[in-house]
């Protein structure tokens, strides 16, 4: 840059060096050192002389072409600017003094699928009567003497505010113990409801209902009605069977079970002693307890 600048102040006075010879402007001065002495001549002669426009003219040019190559490279390398803001360094310290991190847990909410909710409600003595055809009877109660006195447990498919409860269909299967807490015979496994003709029992949401214990026949015989599914032609069918017991039993345990063979709730187990003439459990320290 300095090169073509020198070469353009030298390219001007060149010229305005010449401009001066040729308006005459320099002939007193001339004439003056012309008769200074041989010196002057000398000067005056330089000053005069072709050659040194034509030299100062060459350098000029020199100059200029030197200063316009520089210029080129210079636009070639072009300098790094520095950013007006400072770039921001961030560093990262690990605590040594603290154990890797584990990853947040999401908890998520766990579907909860309603359940029935079945409550025991009392014992209480029924005159039962039965309908139905030979192997396939129901029973039933009534206000008359009927086939004999029974004893039942009744239950509820109780509702429970703010809680989704399900409907359910159950059997009961009944255990029969005597006074020393030895079972008599196997029991039943699908003892029968009062008003009900098929194998299940519909308890659904705030229904109630009644399963038969056992039966005192109007001749003093202890007897279970119960059913099995007995499959025909037809498909299953609920025929009915009847458990005679050789003794009376002390205590009945009956465990409740839903269609898909889950236990419904713990079991209620009764002891007979502590049943009224009329089918109430008397008032003790420890009535059954509801789940």
């Amino acid at each position: 840059m300095r090169n073509l600048v020198e070469g353009a102040v030298l390219l001007l006075a060149s010229i305005f060096w010449e401009a001066l010879n040729y308006w005459s402007l320099l002939d007193a001065v001339l004439q003056k050192l012309r008769a200074s002495g041989s010196a002057g001549n000398l000067l005056a002669g330089i000053i005069t002389s072709r050659l040194l426009i034509v030299v100062l003219i060459l350098v000029a040019i020199r100059l200029l072409t030197k200063g316009i190559r520089e210029l080129g490279q210079t636009k070639a390398v072009q300098p790094v600017t520095q950013p007006l803001v400072p770039p921001i360094h961030i560093e990262t310290k690990v605590n040594q003094s603290v154990g890797p991190q584990e990853p947040a847990r999401v908890t998520i909410p766990q579907y909860e699928r309603p359940r029935p909710n079945v409550v025991f409600l009392r014992t209480r003595g029924v005159n039962l009567t039965v309908d139905g055809g030979a192997g396939y009877e129901s029973f039933f109660e009534t206000n008359e003497k009927g086939e004999g006195k029974a004893l039942v447990a009744c239950f509820r498919n109780q509702p429970l505010y703010g809680v989704r409860c399900a409907d359910t269909s159950v059997t009961a299967q009944l255990v029969f113990k005597n006074a020393t807490g030895e079972e008599i015979g196997i029991g039943v496994s699908g003892a029968c409801w009062l008003n009900q003709v098929d194998f299940l029992f519909h308890l659904d949401v705030g229904n109630s209902g009644c399963v038969i214990l056992i039966v005192r026949t109007n001749a003093g015989q202890f007897v279970v009605p119960w059913k099995r599914l007995q499959n025909t032609g037809y498909g299953n069918v609920a025929a009915t069977e009847v458990f005679e017991l050789p003794e009376e039993p002390k205590t009945i345990e009956v465990h409740l079970i839903d269609g898909s063979r889950q236990v419904l709730r713990e079991p209620v187990v009764i002891d007979l002693e502590d049943v009224a003439e009329d089918g109430s459990l008397k008032t003790k320290s420890n009535p059954p307890k509801d789940c």
